[in-house]
């Protein structure tokens, strides 16, 4: 028998383990890719900012009056205004390509001549601007449409500078002629430091156009491997694909982004993808070889001194009758075994304190049970939507511009102590004369949206002012009340609300002159068969809920239809002078 244990508890271990370390590997390398995407959107995110930089720096100095007639009047170095704008052109792209560390330089061409020069000039202006491959493309680009070249060969090595130029065309505001070339170049090792921050480890990325053509990258080597084998993954594609790069195994996404006409390619190390799986793979089978031998021992142990004790403490415990929980009434023939000094007195003391707990556990569940009523009356209570803050703003919209302060203050005042009341600091429970300060409030609030249509009368006995109660019951039936009666009716309408006492119970009688009910409506109101759509506030199903779940049985909410018209609501609750909730 200590065989078949031991075999099933190693089998349950290597089960659990292998399941374990699936789960937690699969969620580790959900949350790398994770990772890999945020850190990708960032970068995406910077080279959109760095390129929205470069296009107000080209547009600025497209704009500026100097510098433009600078390129306007070279050659004529006798203009009146040549040396002023010459000196003004320096000051202002001075300023300009402070704040660019980026930027190396930026040249100003007329024909194939580089007549204005700016910047560090590592990268040196074309001795001949025609000559370049994409000339033709960038001599037909229309007012401020910019075109990027790299300026950097395949075989370059990587301490060798390497830029992107921006070319725009310069045309002449009255002949709408071209009339020079605009050339901002960009040293890409400064690029790298800025884009890079938030790439770590040794990963590498790519930045190309959708037609396959490498703006920049960490390096060129492996483009022609990762782009082969990226066209057979969709663009949109998140998932990546694990390839060799360097006699390494990388994870290489792919990011189109989300703001230019650029891909960003970016190749992680699967070594750093695995490593948090690795440590959890070796943890876990240290934990589970540790974990293991102890249970495997603890088990033997058990099972050779415990088998024939837990044999005659079953027989004993197959006599009692556990229907008597509550009452632990065999704990008085368990008290010779709990004394006892061996492996049976032990179980027997635990499986007492067991009871203990099952008693001490019935009482928490009595508890929670009454934690829960509350939570689902919160629930509740949470369900009022705002369309009567939202119809009560339109109404602040129209006395302001009838200039109505008095009313607009009235209005305020009335809303605020709405709102006040419905929140009461989450509290369930207020007592009838906040109830009534809410209802008035309500009331006062429709009759000014409603422009006097109605008027309504509010009387309690005296006694009943600080008797407790739960809140929020009667503002849904004064609201069904106007929405669905008095809103119907041509004559004025009329509300009346009474309050009093009835022995142990207190009523609340809420009566109209409106439209009336129909008698199957009424009996499905008061049968509790009909459902409410929702757009009366609570609806009448929910108060009624909420006072079933609060008051329980002793509660009604009953409607009638007078012979004179209108309609009744009589709501009727038990007494509380306190809050007991």
């Amino acid at each position: 028998m200590n065989t078949i244990l031991v075999l099933i508890i190693l089998l349950s271990f290597v089960t659990l383990g292998i399941g374990m370390y699936n789960r937690v590997s699969g969620l580790l390398l959900k949350e790398t890719k994770q990772s890999i995407n945020y850190t990708t959107e960032v970068l995406d995110r910077d080279i959109h900012q760095m390129q929205e930089d470069i296009d107000r720096l080209a547009k600025g100095m497209y704009t500026n009056n100097e510098l433009g007639m600078l390129v306007h009047t070279f050659p004529d170095f006798s203009h009146p205004q040549y040396v002023n704008n010459q000196i003004s052109s320096y000051l202002y792209m001075k300023n300009m390509l402070s704040t660019r560390p980026y930027v190396d330089s930026v040249y100003v061409y007329r024909g194939n001549q580089a007549v204005l020069q700016f910047g560090a000039q590592v990268k040196k202006p074309e001795e001949r601007i025609s000559s370049l491959a994409a000339y033709p493309t960038i001599d037909q680009l229309p007012s401020l449409t910019q075109y990027w070249l790299p300026v950097r060969a395949p075989d370059d090595p990587p301490e060798k500078p390497h830029f992107i130029s921006v070319f725009m065309n310069y045309y002449d505001n009255s002949s709408l002629l071209k009339s020079g070339l605009l050339q901002i170049n960009m040293e890409l090792t400064p690029v790298f430091r800025i884009l890079t921050n938030n790439v770590t480890g040794n990963r590498k990325f790519y930045v190309i156009t959708r037609d396959g053509q490498l703006l920049f990258g960490t390096d060129s080597n492996n483009m022609d491997r990762i782009m082969g084998q990226l066209r057979t993954v969709p663009n949109h594609s998140r998932e990546g694909l694990e390839m060799e790069l360097d006699s390494k195994s990388y994870l290489v996404t792919q990011y189109p982004s989300q703001y230019g006409d650029w891909v960003i390619i970016n190749a992680v190390p699967t070594a750093e993808i695995n490593y948090s799986s690795r440590s959890v793979l070796e943890f876990m089978v240290i934990f589970m070889i540790i974990a293991g031998t102890l249970i495997l021992s603890l088990s033997i142990f058990i099972s050779s001194r415990m088998l024939k004790p837990v044999t005659t403490l079953t027989r004993l415990l197959q006599s009692i009758n556990f229907d008597k929980k509550i009452e632990w009434t065999f704990r008085n023939d368990m008290t010779p075994l709990m004394g006892a000094s061996h492996e049976i007195g032990l179980f027997s003391r635990t499986f007492g304190k067991m009871m203990d707990r099952l008693e001490a556990y019935t009482v928490e569940i009595e508890q929670a049970s009454a934690r829960q009523r509350n939570l689902e009356l919160e629930l509740l209570l949470s369900q009022i939507k705002p369309h009567f803050l939202y119809n009560t703003l339109e109404s602040f919209c129209g006395l302001a511009k009838l200039k109505r302060t008095d009313d607009i203050y009235k209005l305020a005042k009335s809303l605020g102590l709405f709102y006040r009341i419905s929140l009461s600091k989450g509290a369930a429970i207020i007592t009838v004369r906040e109830e009534l300060e809410h209802v008035n409030s309500y009331l006062l609030i429709e009759k000014m949206k409603y422009n006097d249509r109605f008027d309504y009368h509010i009387e309690m006995e005296p006694s009943l002012q600080s008797v407790h109660m739960l809140k929020l019951l009667l503002q849904p039936i004064v609201e069904n009340a106007i929405a669905h009666g008095i809103r119907h009716v041509e004559h004025k309408g009329f509300i009346l609300i009474y309050v009093h006492k009835n022995e142990e119970f207190m009523e609340f009688l809420v009566k109209d002159n409106g439209f009336g009910i129909s008698p199957s409506m009424m009996q499905q109101l008061n049968n509790q068969t009909f459902v409410s759509t929702g757009s009366g506030g609570f609806g009448i199903s929910n108060i009624k809920e909420r006072m079933q779940l609060f008051y329980g049985d002793s509660c009604s909410l009953l409607y009638t239809s007078p012979a004179q018209g209108g309609t009744e609501v009589t709501l009727r609750i038990p007494l509380r002078e306190t809050d007991s909730s």
